[in-house]
């Protein structure tokens, strides 16, 4: 099977997972362009190492869209804030360790917690805690993993979307 068709399949069940947790609510709404989103960054990541500006961008600017149409539709105005301040607030959560220390997170990483936090934040302020924990835990794990069967070093530089989307998503569905 092909990269993307791998990648297809993988938004796919995504998206199907979504749908089985939420059912047919406008909730599921941010989470659709997310889906296929999420193992075209990890593929880009962990080829190149690198997030590309003109993918997690735009993605930020349609999470907050779709987020938003998701709270007036529903009625819930407050999402709008969670999902702004979430933004926000994950944009400078990720931007500390890449100002600090060069090597410790790249800026496209920063760009791409801008993203998530916006759904994070839509989702709550428990579902935003969880996706940074998940995504700082599945991060140290993967290092922690690549480390003792000596694919890396401690002055490798790890791609790091992947770990992310993964919290992201293990909060994503386990909200609730």
């Amino acid at each position: 099977m092909g990269a993307w068709a791998t990648m297809a399949l993988a938004a796919a069940g995504l998206i199907a997972l979504v749908a089985a947790r939420f059912g047919a609510t406008w909730t599921i709404v941010p989470l659709l362009p997310l889906a296929p989103a999420t193992p075209l960054l990890a593929a880009i990541d962990l080829r190149w190492r690198i997030v590309p500006n003109r993918l997690v961008l735009p993605l930020a600017l349609v999470l907050l869209t779709t987020a938003s149409a998701s709270a007036v539709i529903e009625a819930q105005p407050l999402r709008i804030v969670g999902a702004v301040l979430g933004a926000v607030a994950m944009f400078a959560v990720y931007l500390a360790p890449a100002l600090l220390t060069r090597r410790a997170m790249g800026m496209g990483d920063v760009k791409l917690a801008l993203a998530l936090g916006t759904v994070l934040g839509a989702s709550g302020w428990q579902t935003w805690f969880v996706g940074v924990l998940a995504g700082f835990i599945a991060g140290a794990v993967a290092g922690l993993v690549l480390l003792l069967a000596r694919r890396a070093t401690l002055r490798s530089r790890i791609p790091y979307a992947p770990a992310m989307l993964v919290g992201a998503w293990v909060a994503l569905l386990a909200q609730g």
